[in-house]
């Protein structure tokens, strides 16, 4: 497994919350702790703590699954999990053998967890290529809308994907993310996520264009990984207005300059803590302003 994911131990998605366990967490998560570096008032302050406590809860209920019966009892309790979420008149649903690759493990991404200001494990699943492809197919009937989804609950949510750093990290940071924004106010959902894969890793991922061309300066690069049409048409879904392509890439290159302008008075750290926190396009236009001041 790559760095990024530490590995510790071998709108219809929003339904799945109501199959998630409330068991109570483990001695050892219960008494997860603060980075000695950081302070309350650095990070955690801004993480929600019933959505961290369902984690820990549904981290317990699955490792506890495992033990008892194995990664098949994983599979067999995934695929009754997603097709119960599915609406009734899906055609289409998982089948066991739809996931021969599943791996159930938990994971710590250190990326979340400086942001967060303190460590972040959590529960992923894990599938080849091919069985990611069309489990992605099945759940939103795109089997090219990336390889890599979280699917948030009320509280907790399911991380799938392939055993790709950035993908994974990128999952993981969503799952942080304290907001549940709605319209073309989801473009910080992806600026956030995104900006640790493009703008700081040291090895960053880099997306090409429509045009065909990949950009090697990295403000350049969060805005195409942000733009795609996917995302400007699923934003579009729930918005009182609905934007041309063009102006959806103009707006999404506003964002990203104002996103590097902060981060020129803020550094990094305190930028991406900032997205987290911030909910609404008009609040991120409006941090141009108060960083000049």
């Amino acid at each position: 497994m790559d760095d990024e994911i530490k590995k510790d131990i071998p709108e219809k998605d929003k339904a799945i919350h109501n199959s998630f366990p409330k068991t109570p967490p483990s001695e050892n998560q219960a008494n997860q702790h603060t980075n000695e570096n950081e302070t309350p008032q650095e990070g955690e302050q801004w993480l929600n703590r019933e959505n961290e406590e369902a984690f820990e809860k549904l981290t317990a209920f699955l490792d506890n699954l495992e033990e008892t019966s194995g990664q098949e009892g994983i599979k067999t309790w995934f695929l009754e999990t997603i097709n119960g979420a599915l609406p009734a008149d899906t055609t289409q649903r998982l089948r066991l053998e739809d996931l021969q690759s599943l791996r159930y493990l938990q994971g710590e991404s250190p990326s979340a967890s400086e942001i967060a200001g303190r460590e972040i494990v959590r529960p992923i699943f894990i599938l080849k290529e091919a069985d990611c492809r069309k489990f992605m197919s099945i759940t939103s009937g795109q089997s090219n809308e990336g390889l890599g989804k979280y699917i948030k609950g009320e509280k907790a949510g399911l991380i799938i994907a392939i055993a790709n750093k950035h993908t994974l990290g990128h999952e993981v940071r969503h799952s942080i993310d304290p907001h549940d924004r709605v319209g073309y106010d989801k473009v910080i959902d992806e600026l956030f996520a995104f900006y640790h894969q493009t703008i700081v890793d040291e090895t960053p991922q880099r997306f090409m264009d429509e045009d065909g061309t990949v950009n090697e300066d990295p403000w350049k690069n969060l805005e195409v990984a942000i733009s795609g049409r996917g995302y400007a048409e699923q934003y579009s879904k729930n918005s009182p207005i609905t934007l041309q392509y063009g102006q959806y890439r103009a707006m999404c290159r506003e964002a990203v300059r104002i996103v590097k302008s902060y981060q020129e008075h803020h550094g990094h750290l305190e930028t991406q803590r900032k997205l987290a926190q911030t909910n609404t396009l008009d609040d991120l236009f409006a941090l141009e302003e108060k960083s000049a001041l």
